[in-house]
């Protein structure tokens, strides 16, 4: 990102703590209340951007809905490792969204 993009270093966050998407999702939240930033480009793999911005978007709206407004700016993937068979990445990613909402709320 800051090699081939031109961001500035320190605009880019990283969590090194997440273990599963959602954990990152969380994680990434947390990070944006404490830099006060409202906005964000999520960066993942090719395999796990459908789930990364299905979780990202139920996130963002689930803060909005707690008072802290975040905007999801623009989704983009690298090639990946994409070992994971489709169907179990689908299940993954239910299951996942239904971890986050069960603990941040439900959404209208």
């Amino acid at each position: 990102l800051t090699g081939e993009c031109g961001i500035a270093p320190e605009r880019v966050f990283t969590d090194t703590e997440a273990k599963i998407t959602v954990d990152n999702v969380i994680n990434a939240l947390a990070i944006m209340k404490e830099q006060d930033v409202h906005a964000c480009t999520v960066v993942t793999s090719h395999f796990h951007q459908r789930w990364s911005q299905m979780l990202i978007r139920a996130m963002a709206a689930i803060s909005r809905e707690g008072g802290y407004p975040v905007e999801v700016i623009a989704n983009y993937n690298y090639k990946g490792n994409e070992s994971v068979r489709l169907e179990t990445g689908r299940s993954m990613a239910l299951n996942q969204l239904d971890m986050l909402i069960s603990r941040f709320g439900t959404t209208d």
